[in-house]
């Protein structure tokens, strides 16, 4: 079955449906594709434009994770703010600990503090809406809110930055159980009342990997919901299934 329809379904809720631009497979933003000069970024930007169009994505998710020049990125939101409007959602995933510190050791090698003062409209509002930041791999830490609030001291907005956790121990090195995850994510709804939320790679396997014989993926979703949305006391959280 095709997967189209189903974005159309999700979307007829209200849903918000994004598609994710690079990852770990690179090449994406080389000077070979959308990295390279004007009439070769054109070749690869136009197939993604139309891409982008036929299927009427909400937004996209630029994941850099090689190394490229500021400007790249940079052309690319302006390009996409220009040819999709402003109501198409412009986000990206960097590293934690790229917008924890501004001397571009990341996996992309970009100064996100210098992107991000740079990426603007003509209003001064960030083309990015917000940070889909990796707190794993060893460029973050999900299991307490220590990394969380030494952005947040950089001068971040809470409501841009999203804790990125993986939610499977195979998925990779840096992964923190959901129970503590739930334990950080009640710190910074109590710390930061606009905490921007969190988000989980991946999702057909979420909390199946958990010691005490795991969780179904909607499973998961609906305990991260909780940590979210319940109600909160001094002491804690109120569970509430409203």
């Amino acid at each position: 079955m095709s997967q189209w329809p189903e974005v159309k379904i999700l979307q007829s809720k209200g849903i918000k449906v994004m598609v994710m631009l690079g990852g770990a497979g690179q090449g994406s933003y080389s000077p070979n594709s959308l990295g390279g000069n004007e009439t070769v970024f054109q070749a690869y930007y136009q197939p993604l434009l139309k891409f982008l169009r036929q299927y009427n994505f909400d937004g996209i998710d630029l994941d850099i994770e090689e190394f490229v020049e500021m400007e790249v990125p940079l052309r690319l939101l302006k390009s996409l703010r220009r040819d999709m409007g402003p109501s198409f959602i412009l986000t990206m995933a960097p590293v934690a600990i790229a917008l924890e510190f501004n001397d571009a050791i990341n996996l992309s090698g970009i100064n996100y503090f210098d992107l991000d003062s740079n990426a603007t409209d003509a209003t001064g509002k960030p083309l990015v809406e917000w940070y889909n930041a990796q707190f794993y791999s060893a460029f973050g830490d999900a299991g307490t809110p220590d990394t969380y609030q030494w952005i947040m001291k950089k001068g971040w907005k809470p409501e841009r930055v999203v804790l990125g956790v993986l939610t499977n121990s195979n998925d990779g090195f840096g992964f923190v159980e959901t129970k503590h995850v739930v334990e950080t994510v009640r710190s910074l709804r109590k710390e930061f009342p606009g905490f921007g939320g969190v988000y989980g790679w991946d999702y057909f396997d979420a909390g199946m990997s958990e010691v005490d014989g795991g969780t179904e993926p909607w499973q998961w979703v609906k305990i991260i919901k909780e940590a979210l949305y319940g109600l909160l006391s001094r002491r804690g959280l109120i569970r509430s299934y409203r």
